[in-house]
């Protein structure tokens, strides 16, 4: 087998130990970590960018609060994946994932005490992120939400700087893409490349 071969196998087998299968918790977090190290070198199919989205699950289940460490560990991937332009581009074109992307900001209006909201932050900052680079194929309504929870996200009090600044930017970059498509669209290929 070759080396490109033995890595296909690699992150197949990678993205199994994440999907509903009986693997312990923890060889299911080590393959978490290891996805989100090595995500932004691995180009995915649509079908295996599904697989990821096993750990944003708790976003849209009837747990009364999701389990914001695969949340986070899912989005971190996610994010690393889409630093690659094709991964970026598969992103953008699965509907069920984009929702979950945008879902996962609503949050902050129904969370409780410190420890939820810190948790959530951190998968928020890195929703932002994710969200600034696809943002060019979010739809209408995606993009009213996103502003919506940005605007929370900068009145909240126990939000953290950097979060914060992620929020302006991105809240910024959807107020002109609302203004003016035509001209957003070269300014989100400058944003995509940072």
């Amino acid at each position: 087998p070759t080396l490109a071969a033995s890595g296909e196998r690699l992150i197949a087998n990678l993205l199994l130990m994440l999907g509903p299968t009986i693997v312990p918790h923890e060889a299911r977090a080590r393959a978490a970590r290891i996805l989100e190290h090595i995500g932004c070198y691995v180009h995915l199919s649509e079908s295996q960018l599904k697989d990821i989205t096993v750990l944003l699950e708790s976003l849209s289940s009837t747990l009364s609060t999701p389990r914001w460490e695969e949340v986070l560990q899912g989005m971190r991937i996610l994010r690393r994946l889409s630093v690659g332009k094709s991964n970026a581009a598969k992103i953008s074109i699965t509907p069920d994932l984009l929702a979950k992307i945008t879902t996962l900001l609503d949050y902050h209006r129904f969370l409780g005490p410190d420890l939820d909201h810190n948790a959530w932050s951190a998968s928020a900052w890195e929703s932002l992120v994710l969200i600034r680079r696809v943002s060019v194929v979010l739809s209408a309504s995606a993009k009213l939400r996103t502003i919506a929870a940005t605007k929370d996200i900068l009145m909240c009090e126990r939000c953290d700087d950097p979060l914060q600044k992620e929020a302006m930017r991105m809240h910024a970059l959807i107020g002109k893409s609302l203004l003016n498509p035509l001209k957003y669209q070269h300014v989100s290929n400058l944003h995509h490349q940072l």
